[in-house]
């Protein structure tokens, strides 16, 4: 009986430290999947980043574009246009220190500031064609 208590205890002690040592796995593997997914979120979360900026400096080319072909049909028309002429600088300097900072939250306002400056462009050329 005694040999027989000897082993079971030894078969228990084993099976202790089997398990412990797979627990033990299963964490370190649990860890590094952890830190994988993190680092997958971050890699998506940089990825999302620059798409939006890429997207944010192709907005703010055609803005700048527009702006600047604003201000030539505003100079040559010359009559009524002076205040689009100069909304379509201050313009293009946002555009600029915008570009310089590379912001991506002011997209939607500059959109609006874009077709204020087209509407007015619009009215004053209605404007000339009056005077």
């Amino acid at each position: 009986m005694d040999y027989c208590a000897k082993i079971a205890l030894l078969i228990f002690f084993i099976a202790s430290i089997v398990y412990v040592c797979a627990k033990t796995v299963q964490e370190q593997l649990d860890a590094r999947a952890k830190r994988r997914e993190k680092l997958e979120k971050a890699k998506a979360k940089r990825n999302e980043d620059s798409n939006k900026r890429k997207l944010l400096l192709e907005f703010l080319l055609k803005a700048e574009a527009e702006a600047k072909r604003i201000q030539v049909v505003a100079d040559a028309e010359g009559c009524n246009n002076a205040s689009g002429s100069k909304f379509a600088i201050a313009l293009q300097g946002e555009i600029k220190r915008r570009k310089l900072q590379r912001k991506i939250k002011f997209v939607s306002k500059l959109e609006i500031a874009l077709k204020e400056v087209i509407n007015r462009r619009k009215i004053s050329s209605i404007n000339c064609a009056l005077c």
